[in-house]
């Protein structure tokens, strides 16, 4: 336990711009951007592009949490010849954009997972968007073949892959440098798994698999924002019987209370996020909660403190601690790829 106690957070690297100008952000935005993307103004947007983002440091692998309005952004042979030899998968929480990748025509929208062999050309006109991005060395794509990837997925491998990585920013902000070979393997056999494997015969509610409890937790998360998600429903999802499924749950103290604090700490990891714009009742409906009154009084009872109180304290915390820096993502790209 002391070990686990002492070792130390993945690195984590934001840029975020709220005390910066129009000009100056769009500036720095460019400069973040500049190892992958030429950016300038979309011609369906009057706005400046710009952007902010949230990277977490995997070993060799890159996950990020980015927000930005609507842009041009693309890659010519030169960009490609100074990148590191990376595949980038990208999910669209909201937003999308349309354009060509290797000289193929590509439209991407909300919910859905797009492929990037940063091997290839792009060119593409993106709408305001909120992504999660995982940036992996070839090298680690242990027989997948980037070559025979489509642009997009869909049905069950874009539903199991967007539900993985909505949830990976929060599970790496609670791991510790030391989880960096666990996670890596993880994150390899779930492109392996959806990239490689047959879909499941039950379709894209199938669970991956795992053991039971294993199962179960991956349902919850992936449907903390159902109101009635209910023991009941998850049972029904896993093929066991309730009774059965209270067992698993009792030295958790019971199903439900475990669904609500799954429910609270997702809550307050996205209260606590800088880039995460959206009001109360958004958080609170995406959530699973009936309205901002039961998400407000249930925080309380476990946080003492508002929801909004919160949200004042930690976005303010962070801008004071965080300070543009696009040297340090240039840094970490020109790292990326080569030996440990």
């Amino acid at each position: 336990m002391d070990q686990i106690s002492q070792a130390s957070p993945l690195p984590l690297l934001r840029f975020l711009s709220a005390n910066l100008t129009d000009h100056e952000a769009s500036l720095q935005w460019r400069q973040v951007m500049a190892p992958l993307f030429h950016v300038e103004r979309s011609r369906y947007s009057t706005n400046l592009p710009r952007g902010e983002l949230s990277v977490f440091v995997v070993g060799e692998i890159m996950v990020n949490r980015c927000t930005f309005n609507g842009q041009h952004l693309w890659r010519d042979r030169a960009l490609i010849d100074a990148t590191p030899d990376h595949l980038v998968l990208q999910y669209y929480r909201s937003g999308g954009f349309r354009g060509v990748i290797a000289g193929r025509p590509v439209c991407i929208t909300r919910g859905q997972v797009t492929v990037a062999d940063l091997t290839q050309e792009i060119d593409a006109y993106a709408a305001s968007s909120d992504t999660i991005g995982l940036s992996i060395p070839r090298p680690l794509l242990e027989g997948i073949d980037p070559a025979s990837l489509s642009l997009q997925l869909d049905g069950a491998g874009n539903h199991v892959l967007g539900t993985y990585m909505a949830a990976l920013p929060r599970r790496l902000a609670l791991l510790t440098e030391s989880d960096i070979p666990a996670i890596t393997i993880e994150i390899k056999s779930v492109l392996a798994r959806v990239f490689n494997a047959p879909p499941a015969a039950g379709g894209h509610d199938a669970p991956p698999a795992n053991d039971l409890l294993g199962q179960a937790l991956t349902l919850i998360e992936a449907r903390l924002g159902m109101v009635d998600l209910s023991p009941s429903r998850l049972s029904g999802w896993l093929g066991i019987s309730r009774a059965t499924l209270y067992r698993m749950f009792a030295p958790m103290g019971g199903i439900m209370r475990y669904v609500q604090e799954r429910r609270l700490n997702a809550v307050r990891d996205a209260l606590s996020d800088p880039l995460d714009r959206r009001s109360i009742a958004q958080i609170a409906a995406a959530h699973g909660f009936s309205s901002p009154a039961v998400l407000s009084r249930g925080f309380r009872e476990t946080y003492a403190m508002a929801p909004r109180d919160w949200r004042r304290e930690r976005t303010a915390f962070e801008l004071a601690r965080q300070k543009p820096s696009p040297d340090k993502i240039h840094e970490l790209w020109r790292e990326l790829g080569q030996p440990l």
